[in-house]
């Protein structure tokens, strides 16, 4: 019996601030707090909490750092209530496959898993919304992009509606984790062909546009595999693009 005591490890009780923290944090998953919605105030929490004002600032700033609470400028005092985005955990992970100087060719392998399952869900969901989106991108938002010279951006954002349009909410945190890592590599690619030569850079445009055309075309007709297909044919044209000057970029180099 003492023998198998002494390899239990000493039961860790959580501080007071990381208590509070759990209890704002819980309080805001249940009660579906909105974004902008004021924290109470530092008397108001220690009251309610019965702890110290030095245990409530801590509580706080651990709600800071998981983006859960924010400041808001235009008030002198007080805290809010932030909804974070995909971004809470796109930057922890592109750093991480920084430290490890992961290939950018990783990360797309990873975004071109992510998106075949988004498209095969796509095919198959019903009532039409996601493609209404994805149609929006390419009639509005592509040639928008075009003109205000921020194509990577409008790119990516039909590869982001084409996941958002499977319906599955963590495939689209997912994806945009990756996303956020090839999107600074891909404006610089982009940036980089249309400085050179403006009259090439117009004419990938127009293949671009196309492309995303004959996608949707493809889509509607049903058949996941054709989309699917397509899509693969799409991203080796893409990834011909990327790498044409570096192919062996990573993370390291792309993430700022």
């Amino acid at each position: 019996m003492s023998a198998m005591l002494e390899s239990i490890s000493p039961i860790q009780t959580p501080k007071a601030a990381e208590l509070v923290a759990r209890h704002v944090r819980r309080y805001i998953v249940d009660a579906k707090v909105e974004s902008g919605t004021r924290l109470p105030s530092e008397a108001e929490l220690c009251a309610r909490y019965a702890v110290s004002r030095t245990t409530i600032r801590e509580a706080v700033r651990i709600l800071e750092s998981e983006g859960l609470v924010g400041a808001n400028r235009a008030v002198q005092h007080g805290h809010f209530i932030c909804t974070p985005g995909p971004e809470i955990i796109a930057k922890p992970a592109a750093f991480l496959l920084a430290i490890d100087k992961v290939p950018l060719s990783d990360v797309i392998t990873a975004c071109r898993a992510v998106e075949d399952n988004a498209v095969r869900l796509a095919v198959s969901e019903e009532g039409g919304t996601g493609f209404l989106a994805l149609r929006r991108v390419v009639e509005h938002d592509l040639p928008a992009a075009f003109r205000s010279r921020s194509l990577a951006r409008g790119a990516l954002g039909f590869h982001r509606a084409l996941v958002r349009a499977s319906g599955s909410v963590t495939l689209a945190m997912v994806a945009e984790t990756l996303h956020s890592i090839l999107e600074s590599h891909t404006e610089a690619v982009s940036d980089s062909k249309m400085y050179q030569d403006p009259d090439v850079f117009e004419v990938g445009y127009q293949r671009l546009r196309r492309s995303y055309g004959r996608m949707l075309d493809v889509m509607a007709t049903g058949d996941p595999d054709d989309a699917v297909e397509h899509w693969n044919m799409h991203w080796t044209a893409l990834e011909m693009i990327l790498f044409a000057e570096n192919k062996g970029v990573t993370v390291t180099e792309v993430v700022h």
